[in-house]
């Protein structure tokens, strides 16, 4: 009986944590990511990119930051996953926001020898 007791008020404290897997975590980082990007993969269409996302990649763990690089064609842009503090009391998976740099980065075509002797 004392067993029931203990095991309600651990599932009932307020220091109880429940947070998502590491991959459905990461999914759904990057799931926001790609929902943040959207803009800026669909407009890279005018330059150099396919205009579709060809690939997101995180690049970088730093600390209470994620860093993804996201392709599109010859097209990049980085976006930032920020975690945001918990609330006090709340549980459930962690939270976070995603910040996106203004503008994709677009490298040039490169140039071979043989298509300049054509």
């Amino acid at each position: 009986m004392t067993m029931k007791y203990l095991l309600a008020g651990l599932l009932l404290s307020g220091s109880a944590m429940a947070a998502l897997s590491p991959f459905n975590q990461r999914l759904a980082e990057i799931t926001k990511v790609a929902e943040t990007v959207e803009d800026a993969v669909q407009k890279s269409t005018s330059s150099r990119g396919s205009g579709v996302i060809d690939s997101i990649v995180h690049a970088k763990d730093d600390g209470n930051k994620q860093l993804y690089a996201v392709r599109s064609g010859r097209c990049s842009i980085v976006a930032t996953v920020k975690y945001l503090p918990p609330t006090p009391g709340m549980v459930g998976p962690a939270q976070f926001e995603v910040e996106a740099a203004d503008d994709m980065s677009c490298r040039k075509r490169p140039t071979s020898a043989a298509s300049e002797s054509e």
